[in-house]
C-alpha cells in the first residue's frame, strides 16, 4: 500500500491542469507556543483572506491512501484551512474533483462497504443515504460511485473490495487527527502571524 505524507494536492475546480504544492513543511514541526487543549470555544475563527485559507482546496498534514496499483483512485485524511480546519477524508483521483467526507459520513461508508461489495459481486443494486452522502451501485456495472451532493466519484470493485479492508484505518486516523486539530490551529495561526508581522516590518 502506497502512502504519500508530505504532499498537499490543490485541485482546479474549473477542469484545468491539477496544481501540487509542498503544504507539508511549514508545518512539519510543531510550535513550542502551541496551547495545550483549546476547547471550541477558544479556536480563532478562520478569515478566507488569510495565506492558508484563500483557497478551498488546500489541505495541511495530510496523509493519501491509493487503493490500486495505476494510482488512479485514492483516499485521504487532512485539515482544511478553508473550512476552519475541519479533518475531512477525501476520495478522488486524476484530474476528478473530489469529494470530501466527515466523520459522520466516514462511519456510514465504513458500515456500508461490506454489503456494496457484495451486491456488487452478485450484480444487485445498492443504496444508502446519510443526508447528502449518498452510495449506490447499478445492476450489471463493475462499479459503484459515491455521491455528495452534486458531486460523485466513481469506483470499481476491485478498489472498493481493497478500501473495505483498510477504510477503518482512515476512519482511525481521522479520529486522531480531530484530536489534534486544536493544536494544528494554534500553530497555524502562530505561523500566519509571524509571517505578518516579517511583512510589516519589510515594508
Amino acid at each position: 500500500m502506497a502512502t504519500v505524507s508530505r504532499k498537499g494536492v490543490v485541485y482546479c475546480e474549473d477542469g484545468e491542469d491539477d496544481d501540487t504544492t509542498d503544504l507539508h513543511a511549514p508545518f512539519a514541526k510543531r510550535s513550542k507556543t502551541c496551547t495545550e487543549g483549546i476547547t471550541a470555544s477558544q479556536r480563532p475563527a478562520v478569515t478566507a483572506p488569510d495565506d492558508l485559507s484563500g483557497n478551498s482546496a488546500r489541505v495541511l498534514l495530510r496523509r493519501v491512501f491509493f487503493l490500486n496499483e495505476e494510482k488512479t483512485r485514492y483516499v485521504s485524511v487532512g485539515f482544511y484551512p478553508a473550512e476552519n480546519y475541519r479533518v475531512l477524508v477525501e476520495f478522488g483521483g486524476p484530474r476528478i474533483v473530489p469529494i470530501r467526507l466527515a466523520e459522520q459520513h466516514v462511519g456510514t461508508l465504513v458500515e456500508a462497504l461490506p454489503a456494496l461489495c457484495d451486491a456488487m459481486r452478485c450484480c444487485k443494486l445498492f443504496t444508502r443515504k446519510d443526508g447528502a452522502f449518498r452510495i449506490r451501485s447499478g445492476r450489471g456495472h463493475n462499479c459503484a460511485r459515491l455521491y455528495l451532493g452534486k458531486r460523485s466519484v466513481g469506483f470499481r470493485l476491485a478498489d472498493l473490495r481493497y478500501m473495505a479492508t483498510m477504510l477503518h484505518v482512515v476512519e482511525t486516523l481521522q479520529n486522531q487527527y480531530i484530536l489534534a486539530q486544536a493544536d494544528v490551529m494554534s500553530y497555524a495561526y502562530s505561523a500566519l502571524s509571524s509571517n505578518d508581522l516579517c511583512r510589516a516590518s519589510a515594508h
